[in-house]
């Protein structure tokens, strides 16, 4: 089982390097490390500031939150090569205006989109899942902390 993971992640390494070289070909290294980070970047911050600004996050909150930040992070540049890749489809001609403008969002924008969308997936799943006890989260989010000098004389 060892030497098949192994194989593996070795394969799944290289396509990726593989990948990246192609992105190399027409961008600059700052635009192929926002289009291969910023997806996984959002996704975490929007996470850090769902734990940290409420207390009614709970983990299925945030695991289903940052799937949904993810997936939205991923098809904006992607949906509208995809729908117009498609032939012979029935696609309302406002749907494939709306994916045109998603794809010129510029991808430095990847990163806030997917810790917003995070972040209000992974709240409204909370709200819908039984509130983790006060006892659990007294002290861990920013409602908590001391009001005036917070730093310790």
């Amino acid at each position: 089982m060892g030497r098949i993971l192994i194989l593996w992640w070795g394969m799944a390494i290289i396509s990726g390097a593989l990948w990246v070289k192609t992105l190399g070909e027409s961008n600059n290294v700052i635009q192929i490390l926002n289009i291969v980070m910023y997806p996984f970047i959002g996704v975490l911050l929007g996470i850090f500031l769902l734990g940290i600004l409420t207390r009614r996050a709970v983990s299925a909150g945030a695991l289903l939150g940052a799937v949904g930040g993810f997936l939205v992070t991923v098809s904006f540049p992607t949906l509208d090569p995809l729908l117009r890749g498609i032939g012979g489809s029935d696609i309302p001609n406002w749907v494939l205006k709306c994916t045109e403008y998603m794809a010129k969002v510029s991808n430095f924008y990847y990163g806030l989109l997917g810790a917003l969308c995070t972040v209000a997936f992974g709240y409204l799943v909370s709200l819908l899942c039984e509130p983790p006890a006060m006892s659990k989260v007294a002290g861990l989010t920013r409602a908590d902390l001391p009001r005036g000098n917070p730093v310790p004389d």
